[in-house]
């Protein structure tokens, strides 16, 4: 649109035709919460700290705390859920939901729960070198 801003008419088909592609897919998540549930398309669910995890927590130690107990589970920690602590590294909550979402599998078989812990720790040495790649690729 910027280099060819003489010709922006000509651009106006193709631009509508984005729309009518993307328009429905990025709404049809609302359009269902809304035809099933009765979700306003405005809702913005509220932040409930029941532990208070975002006043004990300073904002460096949730980015740099990388403390080994954080991967003694490969699923998000819980307090409700009666888990040991909130999981409070975005970082190491987006690679456990990466895996698992946020729910606790296999708590009483021993065997899954280390398959578990491996799948976990595979997929964040894939990440980690995911991203070690994209660098690397952005430097040359």
């Amino acid at each position: 649109l910027i280099k060819q801003r003489k010709d922006w008419k000509k651009l106006i088909p193709q631009y509508l035709m984005f729309g009518v592609v993307c328009i429905p897919l990025g709404m049809w998540f609302y359009v269902k919460n809304y035809v099933k549930y009765g979700v306003p398309f405005t809702y913005v669910p509220t932040f409930i700290a029941k532990s208070g995890v975002c006043d004990l927590v300073s904002p460096l130690r949730r980015i740099l705390d990388w403390s080994p107990y954080q991967f003694a589970s490969p699923f998000v920690q819980w307090i409700e859920l009666n888990d040991t602590y909130d999981e409070f590294n975005p970082t190491i909550a987006l690679l456990k939901n990466a895996m698992f979402e946020e729910e606790t599998l296999f708590e009483k078989c021993l065997t899954m729960q280390s398959f578990c812990t491996a799948l976990f720790f595979a997929g964040t040495a894939v990440a980690f070198l995911s991203v070690a790649a994209l660098v690397l690729m952005w430097s040359k």
